[in-house]
């Protein structure tokens, strides 16, 4: 039983219907019934039983030709996409070029799918169209044949039949002419047998040629009459054996079975190379071009003249692409992204699977570029190398720079910080040196006027005077202690004159007239530098004297002496309440005298003037007091 038979009367039909050289849309390999078996097709497995609408699609020109599709399901796309239902090789075809679809009795539609270059049925520019057998289709470089199998077979039933009508009728016309030539042949041969015996009559004498050459002319009755030739049924006999013979061959073409004839054997390296392509097509389809071109390499080899259709210059241009592909991959993992790019570019385009592999490597050159740019951005901000990185940055796309700008900023600022931190640290360095070499400085300079110190702690200002003079001497190359020693040679013999006089009236009991000398011997005592028993005493004396000054100058109206002097004694102790209570005192009698200066403004503003400038002068800071005399010294000076 024949495989893939929809039928008993389908295949029955079929068995009669094609003709050993008619193409029906397979591949023109026949078995012994004569039934059509399918060759190489795109189908997974052609063992397998066929579904779908008996359609079949045969690709006629283009890098695929030879191949066939048969329809897997009501709907079939084309195009150069791997999601088509047959993809092809053609560059010029679009992705999803056209659709075909199988309305059942309806017949199938073509919808062309907005493609690029348009779809053609028969040479004419259709977007839309229904379907007939054997219609062929164009789009790009490629052209497709549509076979219906069922219009096919009736086609082919259609023939058949007019073939068997005209072959019995060109048989009845034969056997009829045989007929009436064996009649002819009949009739002559006993036409031939009567005269052969009536040539020679009985009793009759030799036929005279020469006088029957001369006319004679003869009574009627004179002239001899041949006999009828015996009866014999052998020619009737002969002549109804030939009829029924030729009866019998008649019958014999009309009712044999006829087939076609049987195909002569295969060449067996044609099948091996047949093979060959068919696996190197299967390796193609899946990606493996070394594969492909291995076994179409072998298939050339093993059959020569196989026709490929230029499979194995497709074949190897798609190896050639794919090895560039690995090459541009090891230049990117060497980071030569330049070089990778510029070996990328210069790659021809291929099919449509290799055009997506292009994609891919493009996008994942682009993503590794980055990652290697983005690490170079990160060792140079470790480095703190901050050209280096800003240089960098610009480099990376634009929406990863903002992350590493910031970081930037970040690594900016913390070296300016570091370099503050690290510049306040040497400053303060400096500093405490700088502090040190003075304390050195003024332990040193101490330790040179030791003797003229003690001598006047002691009292005896006359020869700490004295004592200068062998410092100097000591120190003759030292400017600074040279010049020191002769300001305390100055200043050692004012002191000594008054601070005697101040002790002399504190002695007596003058507190306020000793103010002033105990001010200037204080004076002098900070000008000589020293650090003794004497500033002490100076300090205490100074301080009970100028609470004692100040409230006589206060009592006098004195308020700027007075403030002065309250002033001194708080700086001496600051804890002393009757100089603190003076300067209250100042600070109304500077309220009495802004009422006075207030109330002769209009009549005596110079006098007015001269008081709230005093006042401004004494009044504690930030005093209402303060902020009216200045408001009021403004009127008088506009």
């Amino acid at each position: 039983m024949r495989r893939n038979a929809p039928q008993e009367e389908y295949g029955a039909a079929e068995d009669e219907a094609f003709p050993p050289d008619e193409d029906t849309g397979d591949q023109g390999h026949y078995d012994d019934e004569g039934t059509p078996t399918p060759g190489v097709e795109d189908d997974d497995n052609p063992d397998a039983t066929r579904a779908g609408p008996p359609l079949t699609l045969e690709i006629l020109e283009g890098p695929d030709q030879g191949r066939k599709k048969r329809f897997r399901s009501v709907r079939m796309v084309i195009g150069r996409g791997q999601d088509c239902d047959l993809m092809l090789l053609d560059q010029s075809v679009s992705r999803r070029h056209v659709e075909l679809v199988f309305g059942g009795e309806s017949g199938v539609m073509l919808r062309d799918l907005v493609s690029g270059n348009g779809t053609r049925v028969n040479d004419e520019r259709v977007d839309e169209c229904k379907l007939k057998h054997h219609d062929v289709i164009s789009i790009g470089r490629t052209k497709i044949r549509l076979i219906d199998e069922q219009e096919a077979v009736r086609q082919m039933r259609l023939a058949a039949e007019e073939a068997e009508r005209k072959e019995k009728e060109e048989a009845e016309r034969k056997e009829k002419e045989k007929a009436e030539a064996a009649k002819k042949a009949a009739e002559a041969e006993a036409a031939g047998t009567a005269a052969d015996a009536g040539a020679t009559p009985e009793g009759g004498e030799e036929p005279d040629a020469e006088r029957d050459k001369k006319t004679q002319v003869r009574d009627i009755r004179d002239i001899p009459r041949r006999n009828p030739p015996p009866r014999t049924n052998l020619g009737l006999l002969a002549a109804a054996a030939l009829v029924l013979l030729i009866a019998l061959i008649g019958g014999g073409v009309l009712f044999i079975k006829r087939g076609p004839p049987p195909p002569p054997p295969p060449n067996p390296k044609e099948v091996l190379a047949q093979g060959l392509m068919q696996e190197a097509r299967t390796a193609f389809r899946n990606g493996d071009y070394a594969q492909a071109v291995k076994l179409a390499e072998e298939a050339e080899a093993t059959f020569p003249g196989l026709p490929t259709n230029g499979f194995l210059q497709t074949a190897r241009a798609e190896l050639a692409i794919v090895e560039a592909f690995a090459q541009v991959r090891q230049l990117a993992g060497e980071n030569k992204f330049e070089e990778a790019r510029e070996l990328l570019s210069k790659t021809p385009h291929g099919t449509v699977k290799t055009e997506e592999m292009r994609e891919k490597l493009d996008a994942e050159l682009a993503t590794a570029e980055v990652s290697w740019r983005v690490k170079q951005v990160e060792m140079a901000l470790d480095a703190r190398d901050l050209e280096g990185a800003r240089a960098l940055i610009l480099q990376l796309p634009i929406e990863r720079q903002p992350l590493y700008q910031s970081k930037l900023q970040e690594l900016e600022e913390l070296i300016a910080q570091e370099d503050q931190d690290a510049a306040a640290q040497d400053r303060a360095a400096r500093a405490a040196a700088a502090r040190r070499a003075k304390e050195q400085r003024e332990a040193f300079i101490a330790t040179a006027f030791s003797p003229v110190e003690q001598r006047f702690n002691a009292g005896d200002y006359s020869r700490a005077a004295l004592e200068c003079d062998r410092v100097i001497d000591a120190h003759s190359d030292d400017k600074e202690i040279r010049d020191r020693a002769k300001l305390l040679k100055k200043l050692l013999p004012q002191f000594a004159r008054v601070y005697q006089d101040a002790q002399r009236k504190v002695q007596a009991n003058a507190l306020e007239s000793a103010a002033r000398p105990l001010r200037s011997a204080a004076e002098l005592y900070r000008q000589i530098g020293f650090k003794g028993p004497v500033g002490e005493t100076l300090n205490g004396q100074l301080a009970a004297s100028a609470v004692v000054a100040g409230k006589a100058a206060l009592a006098r109206g004195d308020l700027a002496n007075a403030n002065s002097f309250f002033n001194d004694a708080l700086r001496m102790s600051p804890e002393d309440s009757r100089a603190q209570a003076g300067l209250e005192s100042v600070q109304v009698k500077l309220n009495d005298l802004f009422k006075q200066a207030y109330l002769i403004k209009d009549r005596e503003p110079e006098e007015a003037t001269e008081k709230f400038r005093l006042i401004l002068q004494l009044a504690a800071e930030g005093s209402e007091l303060k902020t009216k005399a200045e408001t009021q010294l403004l009127a008088l000076e506009q």
